[in-house]
C-alpha cells in the first residue's frame, strides 16, 4: 500500500488486479447546545456523499469539543444507497452542552 497526495492505493487480496482508491468526504455544521444538560438537545442530520465514480465503505462522526463533561451524542449513521450501492451516509447528532459545538460526518469512499 502507498499514499498519494491524501488518497491511499492498495490491493485487496491476491485475486483483485486493480488498485483501489479511497478518499475521504466531510461535512460540519455547528449546532447550537440550548439550555446546558437540560434533556432538550439541539440536533442537526448532515449527508455525505461520494463522487459520482465512488463508492462509500465507512462512516464516522467527530465533534470540534471534547470535554468529557460536554453532552454530545451522535444519534445515528445511516447509509445513502444508490442503484443497490453505498453511496454516501446521512449521520445525525444532538448538543445539549450550552454550548456551540461543531458536529462532522466522514466518509471514506472508493473506486475500483
Amino acid at each position: 500500500m502507498m499514499t498519494r497526495a491524501g488518497a491511499t492505493v492498495g490491493r485487496c487480496g491476491a485475486s483483485h488486479d486493480a488498485p483501489l482508491v479511497a478518499s475521504r468526504h466531510a461535512r460540519a455544521l455547528a449546532l447550537p447546545g440550548g439550555v446546558a444538560e437540560n434533556g432538550a438537545y439541539d440536533t442537526v442530520t448532515v449527508g455525505v456523499n461520494c463522487n459520482a465514480n465512488e463508492k462509500a465503505i465507512s462512516a464516522g462522526t467527530g465533534w470540534s469539543d471534547d470535554a468529557a463533561d460536554r453532552e454530545l451524542w451522535t444519534q445515528r449513521i445511516t447509509p445513502v444507497i444508490t442503484n443497490n450501492a453505498v453511496t454516501g451516509y446521512r449521520g445525525t447528532g444532538g448538543n445539549d452542552s450550552g454550548n456551540t459545538s461543531t458536529f462532522t460526518l466522514y466518509v471514506l469512499c472508493y473506486t475500483g
